[in-house]
């Protein structure tokens, strides 16, 4: 989160200001939260962003007009990636539920087969979010600003002010991801 506290940074105030009061971060899994989708109610994909490590020589020859010199020069270097996005026009949904399930079945068997796969995905009335297939742990970015703009000149935010951003952010952070959290830590309070 740019600008936000790390959790050593906030493990490191309480030892030095609060010492009475201890903090302990756990991480919220991330393995199953595209089942909120999956088992959810009205399932609606807009998107999804495919990339596979090293496309086929034999692709990348027809594509780029490369020689076996030049491919294997690329694969060498492990800086070549296909990513693939595929997209519903706007304001539609690029599949319905009995697809949905289809899709993000297919995904997590043929996981292995590419270095990041995200999901642009709703259902059960939450907003629509990314799912990241890869990632481990659940994570929400909050943004902080450490200025502002007054007559064409930067002003500085006190500690203090964003101290309080920093706040509103996390508890608005909390109110718009609070369904699927609960889904994720698997608990209804």
């Amino acid at each position: 989160a740019q600008s936000a506290p790390s959790e050593r940074a906030l493990i490191s105030m309480f030892e030095k200001y609060k010492k009475e009061y201890k903090i302990e971060m756990i991480s919220i899994p991330n393995i199953n939260a595209i089942d909120s989708v999956y088992y959810g109610k009205n399932p609606e994909i807009s998107k999804i962003e495919i990339e596979m490590p090293c496309p086929s020589a034999e692709i990348m020859q027809k594509i780029f007009e490369w020689d076996d010199s030049e491919i294997l020069d690329k694969v060498i270097q492990n800086s070549i990636k296909a990513e693939l996005v595929i997209q519903a026009p706007a304001r539609q949904r690029l599949a319905s539920n009995e697809d949905a399930i289809t899709i993000i079945d297919k995904f997590k068997m043929l996981k292995q087969a590419y270095s990041n796969v995200k999901l642009t995905a709703k259902a059960n009335g939450n907003r629509q979010r990314e799912y990241d297939l890869y990632a481990r742990y659940f994570s929400y970015p909050i943004d902080i600003k450490k200025y502002h703009m007054e007559n064409n000149k930067r002003v500085e935010y006190t500690i203090e002010q964003m101290v309080d951003t920093y706040k509103q952010k996390l508890r608005e952070a909390f109110e718009t991801n609070k369904t699927l959290l609960t889904t994720l830590i698997r608990r209804n309070d």
